[in-house]
C-alpha cells in the first residue's frame, strides 16, 4: 500500500509539473509564485473557498484524498494556474484558475462570492465564463491574467477587486453576450409584447411561434444570465423615491466607496474619462438636498422624464445608420408637456409596514418571492399582501430586459431642451437601445446609455456627432453599464411617516470638497 501512494504522489507531481510547463508555454510568461517540489495527496479538509481541498505545507501542495478522480485533475490543473498569479488580496483572482480548469460549476459556485457592487458590472464567477465554449473561455482567462501582470509587475501598479472586476468585463466585452436562437426569438418578441400587451407567455408564442414549453425555458435562461428580470418588479416611484442623476469628475477612492455603501444608489454608469454617472433613488423628504447638490465636478439633475427603448435586434447595415436616425427623428414630434413630471415619485398609495417593505425587497432582487418563502422570512398573509402591491401599482407584472446584451455600451449627453426628448429618442432607438434620462438642475439636459451592436458602433457614434454636433455635449465608451443592483433598504423604512430616512450628514460629508461653504450651510438647515 505504501508502495503504490508513493508512486501516485510521483504521478501528480509530474502532471502539475507539466501543467506549469503547458501553461507557461500558452501564455507566454513565467510562473510568479513559488511552485512546490512535490504534490501529494493527504488528509486535508474540503473546506467551501477558491482553494478548496487543498493545502500548502512547506515546499510540499497536500491536496485532499477525499476528492474525486476528475476533482482531483480539476485542482491539479487550477493549483498550477495559480502559480502565476500575483499574491492580490482578493480571493476572487482564482475564479480565473477555476475557469481555466474547466471545473465542475456546481462546485465552483459553493466555493466563489457573488460582487453586487453598483460601481461594477454583476460578478458571478460561473456563470460568466460558462457562457463560453473552452477555447473562448481560455481566451478571457488569458487576457485578463496577462492585462493584471503587466500592471501589477511591470507598472507597480495596486490592483483591487473593481479593477479586476472591469479587466474581465472588459475581456469578455461586456455587456454583449451570445444569444441562443431560441432565447434571441423570445428577446425580440419582447420587444413588441411589451409596448402594448403584457408579457404573458401565451403573448410571447404569438410573435414567436414557439411553445409555451420553449418559451419558459428560454426565459428561465434569460433570467438566470441576468438577461431578462421577471415575471415581476417593483415600482420604486410608488414608495416615495424620485429619481435623480448626478454627474461627478474623477472621484476619489472615500467617494467611491460611499456611493458604493450608500443605500440609495440605484445605478452607476463610468465613462472612460473616469466621469462617473449616479442614479440615485431620493425619498421625497430629502429631495431639497438633492436639487441644491452641486459643486466643482459635481452636478445633480432631477429626472422629469425616462424611456428605454428596446431595439428589435435585427441586423442593421452601416450604410443604413444615418439615413435611420434622420428618419427617426423627422417623424417625432415635440415631447408632450404632460409626460413632464410621469415619473415623479409619490407617497406609497397604500400604508406599508416593515413585513411589506421585507416582501417588496425579495420581489425586487428575485422577481418573484412564493408564498411558503415570504412566510419563511415571516412575512403574514403572502398573498393577501402580493394582491394588494398588485391593485396599487407597487409590483408589475412583466418580463424586462436589463441591457446586458444588448451590445456595447456608449453614453450620450444631449445639451437639448425637453421638447426635443422625444426626436433624439426616436432617431437612437432606430439603431440602438437607449436607455434616456431628461433631467433638470445643476445638470440639465439628456443623458443616454446608448446599447449597440459593435459592427455600427463607429458609424452611429460619427452620425451622432454629423446630426446633433450643436446639441451633443459628449460621446464616449462607457467602462461600467451593468444592471442595477439595488437592494430596498429595509431598515430605514419609517412606518409612520411613511418613508425611508437617510444619512444626510455622511452624503454631504462624502462630497464636502466638493461643495462651496454657502451651499453646505444651506443644505445642513
Amino acid at each position: 500500500m505504501q508502495q503504490k501512494r508513493h508512486e501516485k504522489n510521483e504521478d501528480l507531481t509530474k502532471l502539475f509539473q507539466e501543467e506549469i510547463r503547458k501553461i507557461q508555454k500558452e501564455l507566454g510568461m513565467d510562473p510568479v509564485r513559488r511552485i512546490p517540489k512535490r504534490v501529494l495527496l493527504a488528509d486535508v479538509k474540503i473546506e467551501k473557498n477558491l482553494r478548496s481541498g487543498v493545502k500548502e505545507e512547506g515546499s510540499d501542495l497536500l491536496v485532499s484524498r477525499d476528492l474525486s478522480p476528475d476533482r482531483i485533475g480539476i485542482v491539479i490543473k487550477r493549483e498550477a494556474f495559480i502559480r502565476f498569479l500575483p499574491p492580490l488580496d482578493f480571493p476572487h483572482i482564482y475564479d480565473l484558475a477555476w475557469a481555466y480548469s474547466n471545473a465542475d460549476p456546481s462546485w465552483w459556485s459553493e466555493c466563489t462570492q457573488r460582487v453586487g457592487l453598483p460601481t461594477v458590472p454583476p460578478y458571478y464567477a460561473p456563470e460568466i465564463f460558462q457562457a463560453y465554449n473552452i477555447r473562448e473561455r481560455i481566451g478571457v482567462v488569458k487576457s485578463v491574467l496577462k492585462a493584471i501582470n503587466f500592471l501589477y509587475l511591470e507598472r507597480g501598479r495596486d490592483i483591487s477587486l473593481e479593477d479586476y472586476l472591469l479587466l474581465v468585463s472588459i475581456a469578455r466585452r461586456y455587456p454583449s453576450i451570445k444569444l441562443s436562437k431560441r432565447e434571441l426569438q423570445v428577446l425580440r418578441s419582447l420587444v413588441y409584447v411589451t409596448r402594448s400587451e403584457d408579457a404573458k407567455l401565451e403573448n410571447l408564442a404569438k410573435y414567436t411561434g414557439l411553445s409555451l414549453a420553449s418559451i419558459s425555458r428560454a426565459l428561465k435562461d434569460l433570467i438566470g444570465r441576468n438577461i431578462v428580470h421577471g415575471p415581476y418588479t417593483i415600482f420604486p416611484l410608488r414608495m416615495g423615491l424620485t429619481i435623480y442623476v448626478t454627474e461627478l469628475s474623477d472621484p476619489g477612492p472615500h467617494e467611491i466607496k460611499f456611493i458604493e455603501k450608500f443605500p440609495f444608489t440605484y445605478n452607476v454608469y463610468v465613462a472612460e474619462d473616469n466621469t462617473y454617472y449616479i442614479l440615485f433613488l431620493v425619498p421625497l423628504k430629502y429631495e431639497r438636498i438633492f436639487t441644491k447638490l452641486s459643486g466643482d465636478g459635481l452636478r445633480t439633475g432631477k429626472e422629469v422624464l425616462f424611456s428605454f427603448d428596446l431595439h428589435s435586434l435585427d441586423e442593421i447595415q452601416s450604410e443604413e445608420v444615418l439615413g435611420l436616425m434622420v428618419d427617426g427623428y423627422s417623424r417625432a414630434s415635440d415631447t408632450p408637456p404632460t409626460w413632464r413630471g410621469v415619473y415623479r415619485g409619490i407617497k406609497p398609495p397604500i400604508k406599508l409596514d416593515k413585513k411589506d417593505i421585507l416582501a417588496l425587497s425579495v420581489i425586487n432582487s428575485q422577481g418573484k418571492a412564493s408564498r411558503s418563502y415570504l412566510r419563511r422570512i415571516g412575512v403574514p398573509n403572502a398573498a393577501e399582501r402580493f394582491a394588494r402591491y398588485r391593485r396599487n401599482g407597487l409590483v408589475v407584472k412583466g418580463y424586462f430586459p436589463t441591457g446586458v446584451g444588448l451590445g456595447e455600451a456608449v453614453l450620450a449627453r444631449f445639451d437639448a431642451p425637453y421638447k426635443d426628448f422625444l426626436r433624439i429618442g426616436e432617431a437612437l432607438s432606430k439603431v440602438s437601445s437607449p436607455i434616456m434620462f431628461y433631467t433638470e438642475g445643476s445638470l440639465t439636459g439628456i443623458t443616454s446609455v446608448i446599447l449597440v451592436n459593435e459592427k455600427i458602433l463607429g458609424t452611429l457614434v460619427k452620425s451622432l456627432r454629423t446630426l446633433f454636433s450643436d446639441q451633443l455635449i459628449r460621446v464616449e465608451h462607457l467602462l461600467v453599464a451593468g444592471p442595477s443592483n439595488w437592494q430596498i433598504p429595509v431598515d430605514l423604512w419609517n412606518e409612520e411617516e411613511q418613508t425611508f430616512e437617510m444619512d444626510v450628514d455622511s452624503l454631504l460629508e462624502a462630497f464636502s470638497g466638493r461643495l462651496k461653504e454657502e451651499v453646505r450651510r444651506e443644505l445642513l438647515r
